[in-house]
């Protein structure tokens, strides 16, 4: 009936929510060389890195691959910051 697909819909939606939840929050713009933005990717391993203000790391792009770099050498047990 109208309330079963009431309720489909707000589970549909719920699911909508949380995927776009998790690419506003683990979700990195992919640039060119010319650091311009022409893209959104989920990198799971990349999502690792915690941002900082002074971070030990910076992202990368060739094409849609990403790497991340070490600025300074990271001792053993510090968290990998971007």
């Amino acid at each position: 009936g109208v309330l079963g697909r009431e309720v489909a819909a707000g589970v549909e939606m719920r699911g909508a929510v949380e995927i776009l939840c998790r690419i506003a929050c683990n979700g990195h713009t992919i640039t060119d060389s010319d650091l311009r933005p022409f893209g959104v990717g989920i990198y799971p391993l990349a999502a690792l890195a915690n941002h900082a203000c002074l971070p030990n790391c910076v992202q990368t792009f060739k094409g849609t691959a990403i790497t991340i770099r070490a600025m300074r050498e990271i001792p053993s047990g510090e968290e990998v910051t971007i």
